[in-house]
C-alpha cells in the first residue's frame, strides 16, 4: 500500500472512532513516507499518530509519537505544523495532569501563530 492510501485509511479509522486501527495506519504511513524521503509527511503522520492514541486516552503512547513530530518540524522549520504539535502536545499533557508543561506548549503554539 502507498504512503498515501495508507493515510487515507488512518483517517478513515480514525473519523469512524477506530483508533487503534488508525494508530497502526498512521505509523505504518509514518514509515511509508520515511522511506520515500518526505521527511515533513512522515513527521505529519507521527503527530496523528499521537492524536490517535489521545482520543484512545494512550497517553504513554500518545506523548514521544507527538514530541518526535514536534522535533521533526522544528528541524525543517515549518512554523504551522510546530505550532499544531505544539497545541497537540498541550492537550495531552493538560489530560495527564502536566499542567505547568502544558501552558509552555499552548503559549508557545499560540505565540507561533500569533507573531
Amino acid at each position: 500500500m502507498s504512503a498515501s492510501s495508507l493515510q487515507t485509511a488512518a483517517l478513515a479509522a480514525y473519523q469512524h472512532g477506530d483508533f487503534a486501527s488508525a494508530a497502526a495506519r498512521f505509523e505504518e504511513a509514518a514509515s511509508a513516507f520515511r522511506a520515500e524521503g518526505d521527511r515533513a509527511m512522515a513527521a505529519e503522520m507521527l503527530n496523528n499518530l499521537g492524536v490517535a492514541h489521545r482520543a484512545a486516552k494512550n497517553y504513554s503512547a500518545a506523548l514521544p509519537a507527538i514530541e518526535t513530530a514536534l522535533a521533526e518540524f522544528r528541524a525543517l522549520g515549518d512554523i504551522s505544523r510546530t505550532a499544531q504539535a505544539l497545541g497537540n502536545l498541550g492537550a495531552v499533557l493538560l489530560e495527564t495532569g502536566d499542567l505547568k508543561r502544558a501552558a509552555d506548549s499552548l503559549n508557545e503554539s499560540i505565540s507561533l501563530l500569533n507573531p
